[in-house]
């Protein structure tokens, strides 16, 4: 509008030898001695562009909150998108590439421990939940030669089909039947919450007790695999961890052990006499007492 009417003007000066009759005043902008601009060339007003500040404190607060690391970096690339084409109204591109940069290290940094944290829960779920769920489901039906080979074999060569049957009576008696293991990674962590003062006995653990909760017919009990330090392998093979006793714990604080040596059932001798303790090794024999001195007269 103001092009033609600037042209209108010029036209009408040269038919009337210099004098024109436009007069806009929006044609051309005086600035007080400081230059003439058109419009499109008036300055403007620069604001810091929202989305720049916003990516760069979602990026901080991605350090602490999964996901807020993607959002900076979405944010910062919008940002700078608006920025690019705001001719010059928006400034904090600073800003905007330090929430890009800032989010895409949190970010990496957040998937790095995710996929670890899968990693490690898949391994617990197959080299320990796995076989400590097979062999007490083993146990319940009354399958013997299968229980054993979740054990090490130092272990399952000592262990009589009695004392299964003792372990199971024993945990019958007070959670009924065996049911099921935990069979993902956030089960297993909702159970250890049930079951907080029975776990709380595991902290600061040196003993190589590694605990279970597990599911009963009557409730809930911790199962505590204890581990060979030394490693070796199960009976059965495979990535098993190597364990050398089971024991099981309840709410009440009541234990039961797989293999306990000092309350294990006396085996019944052949010949049908009354069954006798077995014989301490040599090494551990108590020695005699030695004999009294004659006191002199």
């Amino acid at each position: 509008m103001f092009v033609a009417c600037a042209e209108f003007d010029r036209v009408l000066r040269a038919r009337r030898g210099g004098w024109g009759i436009c007069s806009c005043p929006m044609t051309t902008m005086h600035s007080g001695g400081f230059g003439d601009f058109s419009q499109d060339q008036m300055p403007v007003e620069q604001r810091t562009s929202v989305l720049a500040i916003l990516a760069l404190i979602l990026s901080l607060l991605g350090l602490c909150v999964p996901g807020f690391g993607l959002l900076g970096l979405a944010f910062g690339i919008l940002a700078m998108v608006f920025i690019s084409g705001s001719n010059g109204r928006l400034s904090g591109r600073g800003l905007a590439a330090a929430g890009i940069v800032f989010g895409l290290f949190v970010s990496v940094i957040w998937t790095a421990l995710f996929v670890g944290a899968k990693k490690v829960a898949d391994v617990f779920g197959t080299q320990i939940v796995a076989p400590a769920d097979a062999t007490m489901k083993a146990m319940e039906s009354g399958d013997w030669k299968t229980a054993r080979a979740g054990l090490v074999s130092s272990t399952a060569d000592k262990l009589t089909d009695a004392d299964f049957e003792v372990f199971r009576k024993a945990y019958q008696d007070k959670l009924g039947n065996y049911q099921s293991a935990p069979t993902g990674f956030m089960e297993f962590l909702s159970q250890i919450s049930e079951m907080g003062p029975a776990m709380s006995k595991f902290q600061n653990n040196n003993s190589g007790l590694i605990p279970i909760p597990m599911t009963f017919s009557k409730g809930k009990a911790v199962i505590a695999l204890q581990v060979n330090p030394q490693g070796g392998r199960a009976t059965s093979g495979g990535n098993a961890v190597p364990v050398t006793n089971i024991q099981l714990m309840m709410r009440d604080g009541t234990t039961v052990t797989l293999y306990d040596p000092d309350n294990r059932p006396l085996p019944a001798p052949s010949d049908g006499a009354a069954p006798t303790k077995p014989e301490l090794p040599e090494g551990d024999k108590p020695a005699p007492d030695a004999p009294k001195e004659a006191s002199p007269k």
